[in-house]
């Protein structure tokens, strides 16, 4: 939210429950509070995320979304080599 003055006021009654159900919609929006939460329901976010923010944030998880098919690929692998490993130490004991 922007740092501006605000000057005017708007005041409206609710229920019990619709006060909870705001209250609980804001916690969950991370909003401060109840009216910060009402306000931007009913005016919007003060300022849309930034286009290139987006495209930058996407590529970011798409990079992400590499490296841990990677890591896990890795990790299979390294279980396959352990497996291999200890099943042809097993087998040398067998000749013994």
């Amino acid at each position: 939210m922007s740092f501006r003055r605000m000057t005017r006021m708007i005041s409206f009654r609710v229920s019990n429950d619709e006060f909870e159900l705001l209250r609980s919609k804001s916690e969950s929006q991370g909003a401060r509070s109840v009216s910060d939460y009402a306000r931007l329901a009913l005016c919007g976010s003060p300022s849309a995320p930034d286009d290139q923010i987006v495209h930058q944030l996407s590529d970011e998880i798409q990079q992400l979304r590499l490296e841990i098919n990677r890591l896990r690929h890795t990790g299979r692998s390294a279980a396959i080599l352990h497996r291999s490993v200890f099943d042809r130490r097993k087998a040398q004991r067998r000749l013994k």
